[in-house]
């Protein structure tokens, strides 16, 4: 394609109808705008959302309301009970295993709750775990199994150094 080959695109091509200029043409009368209004008028620029005075819907809508906090809970409870039910065999479990069967996402810790199903609980488990209820730490080993507390994976909260202990370092070393 060269340059005297080029053709402007078929909407550019069409012409504009000229409004206004009798009955006979489709677009006289009122030239396509409809009867009286603000939207007949001339220089009609109307917000998006704008309905005419009334109140408009994103203001009639309920604010959200609520708190949701910063930092979110990163543990996943376990019942006694689901445990019993997913694995009637017992076994060892672990947070890694329990992610990978579906019961906990993978990036959560694991807390094991449930002395309320102590009856119906009576496999032998050695279950891992950063955190037990008392009451589900007495039903495991009632039944012969095991508890062991993991280390948490969250990271541990430095202490903020005061102020005046800073200011007091500062002077020490200056001094010597």
């Amino acid at each position: 394609m060269q340059q005297h080959e080029l053709k402007p695109h078929a909407s550019r091509l069409k012409k504009r109808q000229p409004v206004g200029r009798g009955a006979g043409s489709g677009a006289g009368n009122y030239s396509g705008r409809g009867m009286k209004g603000q939207k007949a008028r001339t220089g009609r620029k109307l917000r998006f959302g704008f309905e005419g005075g009334q109140t408009p819907l994103i203001m009639r809508m309920p604010k959200l309301r609520g708190f949701k906090p910063k930092k979110q809970s990163r543990l996943a409870t376990v019942n006694l009970l689901t445990l019993s039910r997913s694995y009637p065999e017992g076994g060892e479990l672990s947070p890694e295993r329990l992610a990978n069967d579906g019961l906990i996402p993978a990036d959560m810790e694991l807390k094991v709750i449930g002395k309320q199903f102590a009856a119906g609980f009576s496999a032998k488990f050695k279950i891992k775990a950063q955190q037990f209820s008392p009451g589900a730490k007495e039903t495991i080993t009632k039944t012969g199994g095991t508890v062991e507390e993991l280390k948490s994976i969250r990271p541990v909260k430095q202490e903020k150094k005061k102020i005046a202990d800073t200011a007091e370092a500062t002077k020490e070393e200056s001094t010597e």
